[in-house]
């Protein structure tokens, strides 16, 4: 009998499943896990190992979403116990915010209440959606992690989901995001008052961007399609000037310290910029932003063969937000919305350099200063959603619901 070859991505999806499996703490029908986590600011910050939170960043909403989008008969109980720690933790996050937020929280259950026809997960989670609606702050309004940006790109999804009532209040807030941005010649950004405007999909203009791209998905608003384009040409001055997309949380004088800022994350730089791009190049058919998303995978590429190069292209492992995960992503979404099937061929080799290089060692974590994390954008159900996408079980981006 001919023997079938598995293919090492696979094998470390249930090595990394059950990981999960062995480390949750099951109590009263709810299943919770103990993670590092940074807690503090950027001026002072230490790594801590406490009970995760109920987000889909790093919390039990973002497990419970993986781990039934990737076997729901296998681990759909474990999935369902996480969602209920989420729902009984929810009311702890900030109500804004698509990843540390209760909205993409609670659209993350939402999901998999769908997936498991559990009608009383789907209930609660549509429930806490609408309660969202008298939430109004144009404090941090244009943040994917923790502002509005964020709750209308859970909305967006909510709606495209089939709650339609929904609709009301992501316009509003839709138009709030928008109407709290800065105007400049070179696009619309947002900011803190006293603070430079970001590049990047976590707290930039690409985050804003998405958002509202998916508003107009849903609702065919064109101000929110043209908002979106303002933003990515606020971004777009930026790689013109500078040949990439720096961070600029890091002060600059010059490109060449810009340049030195810039890195291919999820978070900050091209991995993010990149995936937004394709994005709006799929929905509205925008040559420029196809023609960016090109860029994009090319840097993050370049930047992944040199960190191999050094011996350190898995040092934060596949984990999404600072790690190799968010490049493989990039490269996936670039095979299907590019259909060009040498992106995905690329994100496979080096998904398998990534396990050669770990080898039999545990695989390291995204969180700053190290430590293990079970959660989606910086531990193991990220990198379990990674290996899930390069396998070709799913065509969702690693790091949504």
């Amino acid at each position: 009998m001919d023997t079938i070859a598995v293919k090492p991505s696979t094998i470390r999806i249930r090595e990394r499943c059950d990981e999960l499996t062995r480390t949750a703490v099951l109590e009263d029908g709810c299943a919770q896990w103990v993670g590092a986590e940074v807690r503090g600011n950027d001026e002072r910050w230490e790594v801590v190992h406490a009970p995760i939170d109920a987000s889909l960043y790093s919390g039990t909403a973002g497990i419970a979403a993986v781990l039934s989008r990737v076997d729901a008969d296998r681990y759909g109980e474990l999935s369902r116990w996480a969602a209920r720690q989420a729902v009984a933790g929810w009311h702890r996050l900030p109500a804004d915010g698509a990843f540390a937020g209760r909205a993409g929280a609670a659209l993350a259950v939402s999901r998999v209440g769908a997936r498991l026809g559990d009608t009383q997960l789907v209930a609660a989670s549509l429930a806490a959606l609408e309660q969202l609606a008298p939430h109004r702050s144009e404090s941090l309004a244009g943040d994917l992690i923790v502002g509005a940006a964020g709750t209308v790109l859970a909305l967006s999804a909510a709606i495209a989901d089939g709650a339609a009532w929904l609709t009301h209040d992501a316009v509003a807030l839709g138009d709030l995001v928008v109407g709290a941005a800065r105007r400049t010649p070179a696009g619309l950004s947002w900011a803190e008052p006293g603070e430079d405007a970001l590049c990047g999909l976590a707290h930039g203009a690409s985050g804003a961007a998405l958002a509202l791209v998916e508003l107009w998905s849903v609702t065919r608003h064109d101000r929110f399609a043209e908002a979106a384009l303002d933003a990515v040409r606020f971004e777009r001055a930026w790689f013109e000037e500078v040949g990439v997309w720096p961070d600029l949380r890091h002060p600059h004088a010059t490109r060449a310290e810009a340049r030195e800022h810039a890195a291919s994350m999820w978070c900050h730089g091209a991995v993010g910029c990149g995936l937004v791009r394709l994005r709006m190049a799929e929905l509205l058919d925008d040559d420029a932003c196809r023609a960016e998303a090109g860029a994009a995978v090319r840097q993050a590429v370049a930047d992944a063969q040199r960190a191999f190069a050094s011996g350190r292209g898995a040092a934060r492992g596949l984990t999404v937000c600072h790690g190799l995960g968010g490049t493989v992503d990039l490269l996936m979404e670039a095979a299907r919305v590019l259909r060009e099937p040498a992106h995905a061929e690329a994100a496979e080799l080096l998904v398998t350099m990534a396990i050669d290089e770990i080898g039999a060692d545990e695989w390291p974590s995204g969180v700053n200063g190290g430590g293990w994390a079970p959660g989606v954008m910086q531990g193991v159900a990220g990198e379990i959603a990674v290996l899930h996408r390069v396998s070709g079980e799913s065509d969702s981006p690693s790091w949504w619901p």
